[in-house]
């Protein structure tokens, strides 16, 4: 299962600083750290405004005490406005928000901490957003035991829970994120998913949102990106690509395979990603089946290697045409389709115009089926 902490997998929070204060408030943390995971005797706790390197506080974890199991760090925060805060031990790391009062954590098992507010808030969701998770991951973890499924039958029950799992997470924060339109928690959350919500779910948030939301950081970058993938969403032109070809570095344009009176789909993916090559698989099943018609595949390679590209393509046999795109062009901000998930299948239709946006090939698969099987 695809789901983790963090949805947009692409970027990293970073300070919201909103104004200045003369009376700057104060977050007493209280954190627990297991002796066991600390190495020497004198290691630091560090503080740093998500997203940056460099920590704006450090505190020294305190010498064990006789039969504790767990060694308890206690360090007062000071800071103008509400900010996201990442305690960090080692590999250890915990989110706090600097609200005025006292949080408490555990280093070993949570990611957020408890006491005031927002991070009450926060800490909910999150738990409440594992327990609905559970019951599909439970289903993903039995279908792998099941000796009377073939892969390719595994494969298709793993990526109906996936886009289960997806739905109901996009369900959830939506739901937490119009309560929070106003506030840091809303913009931590809108960023988290942004990978789960719709471009016009995205927009029409950021639309409601207050300078707070619209003013976090990488929030305008997200913005462009999605109205990029607006520009190129359903009912919308189809936009040029180009790139290389991973087998000899000439240069390839998606025009050059798009013809007049065809049916194209373009995926984009890449080598690492599983869903891709779970997808790769199933887009091979269609273009063995429409390949002699008027139709077309394009695989558009991005963030990815050249050789790791390669590889893929001859390990799943990728018979249709590739264009790599060098990760320095696919990471801007500027990337003409917006994408911001692999994989993200397009259908174009015979008149250059995109009929389906998608995470996966079932309603392209059915629109292929209706105008080559008549």
């Amino acid at each position: 299962m695809k789901l983790s902490r963090s949805y947009a997998g692409i970027f990293l929070l970073a300070t919201l600083a909103t104004g200045c204060s003369n009376n700057p408030q104060k977050t007493l943390v209280e954190l627990s750290i297991p002796n066991s995971m600390i190495e020497n005797e004198t290691e630091k706790l560090y503080f740093y405004e998500e997203g940056a390197e460099t920590p704006i506080d450090s505190v020294d974890i305190p010498a064990s005490e006789p039969n504790a199991s767990d060694r308890v760090v206690k360090h007062e925060l000071s800071a103008d406005t509400t900010k996201r805060i990442i305690a960090s031990y080692s590999d250890l790391f915990i989110y706090l928000f600097s609200e005025p009062g006292t949080v408490k954590g555990n280093l070993k098992t949570d990611f957020s901490v408890r006491g005031t507010t927002l991070n009450d808030e926060f800490a909910e969701f999150e738990s409440t957003l594992q327990k609905e998770m559970e019951p599909l991951q439970l289903k993903a973890e039995m279908t792998k035991r099941e000796d009377n499924l073939t892969d390719r039958q595994k494969d298709s029950v793993y990526m109906s829970l996936e886009n289960e799992e997806e739905a109901l997470a996009a369900r959830m924060y939506s739901d937490v994120i119009s309560k929070h339109l106003n506030d840091i928690l809303g913009a931590v959350l809108l960023e988290e998913s942004y990978a789960l919500l719709t471009p016009q779910q995205f927009i029409d948030f950021t639309n409601k949102s207050s300078d707070v939301v619209k003013k976090y950081p990488k929030m305008q970058d997200l913005i462009t990106i999605t109205k990029n993938a607006l520009a190129t969403s359903e009912g919308k032109p189809y936009q040029e690509v180009t790139g290389i070809d991973p087998k000899n570095e000439k240069e390839l344009r998606l025009s050059q395979f798009v013809k007049p009176g065809n049916y194209t789909i373009v995926d984009f993916w890449a080598s690492w990603c599983g869903p891709c090559r779970r997808e790769i698989k199933v887009l091979q099943n269609i273009y063995n089946k429409y390949k002699n018609q008027k139709f077309q595949i394009v695989g558009v390679a991005i963030w990815d290697e050249p050789s790791k590209t390669l590889q893929a393509i001859d390990k799943l046999v990728i018979q249709w045409p590739i264009i790599f795109q060098h990760a320095e062009r696919t990471n801007k901000k500027e990337h003409k389709y917006g994408i911001s998930a692999i994989p993200t299948l397009i259908l174009i239709d015979p008149n250059g115009t995109i009929l389906v946006r998608s995470h996966s090939s079932d309603e392209i698969e059915k629109i292929l089926k209706e105008a080559f099987e008549k």
